[in-house]
Order: structure tokens, then sequence, then C-alpha cells
């Protein structure tokens, strides 16, 4: 998205009553982000990982606890953010965007503290499968990561 055409949506009060536009400014920042990460990678020659992060609304078996939270967030935010899921999905290629968004689907318990922090538990499994994901990139690609160049202090 352009500065005119936010220039525009601020304007015509459009930035925070459209939904669409929001979700579609999001995505625009998001993608750009992904975009500048990558090309530091690149630059720097380190490894980096896009995530698409779980949150309260995309777990479908609530704790007790977590259905109160849900219940006070209203419809509107619960929508969009699912909406903006969906098509951070769409953008996956060519950049290679992890969705960990279902991870915990299939637990009942308690894994969220508010919509989108979690608690220890639910850091355990998010870092023991991030460490899986790295693991299986790194056997993988191994010799090629043995062959990188370290660099010096001095090149920093």
């Amino acid at each position: 998205m352009t500065y005119e055409q936010t220039k525009e949506g601020i304007e015509n009060n459009k930035l925070f009553h459209d939904r669409q536009f929001l979700i579609k400014r999001a995505i625009n920042i998001y993608n750009r982000n992904m975009d500048v990460i990558d090309a530091l990678s690149n630059k720097y020659n380190f490894k980096s990982y896009h995530v698409i992060q779980p949150n309260l609304f995309t777990k479908k078996n609530l704790s007790t606890f977590e259905n109160k939270n849900i219940k006070i967030i209203p419809s509107y935010k619960i929508d969009t953010l699912l909406d903006m899921y969906q098509q951070a999905r769409e953008i996956n290629s060519p950049k290679k965007l992890i969705d960990l968004s279902g991870i915990f689907d299939e637990r009942n318990d308690t894994i969220f503290i508010d919509d989108h922090h979690l608690n220890s538990k639910g850091s355990k499994i998010i870092a023991y499968n991030l460490v899986q994901i790295i693991k299986e990139e790194f056997n993988k690609n191994w010799k090629k990561y043995m062959t990188l160049q370290l660099l010096e202090v001095s090149d920093m």
C-alpha cells in the first residue's frame, strides 16, 4: 500500500472503519518487514524464520479460563484477526512462512493468559516445535552451514 493510499484512507476515515483496508495495510507492512529481514539474512548469512503465531482466536478447544477471556473481546476484533491470518497464509510464496496458528487445536487446557500471550506451558510447546523446525532445516542443509564463512568481529 502506498503512502497516497494510506493518506486517502485516513482522510476518508476508512483507516479505522474499513476492516479489509486495515487487513490489507497490516499484511502489506508484514510483507515488507519480511522482505527487510530476508535481505538482512542474505547479506549477513543468517537464517530467518517467519512465523504465524497462535492466539486465543485460533485455538479450537478453549479452557474455562480462556472462554472467560474470549467473551470480553469484541467480535469484530476476532473476525479481523482471523481474516488477517488467512490472508497472511496466502502470501506464503515465495517466502517461507511457518504457520503455528493451529498448534494448540487438540488441547483443551489453558495455554493463553490473555488473547495473545502464552503461559509457560504454551511457550515451551512453541519453543520445542521451533527447535524441531530448525533442527530439520539444519539436518537437510548441514553441509551448507558448515561451509559458511565465519564473520570476524572486525567485519561487524
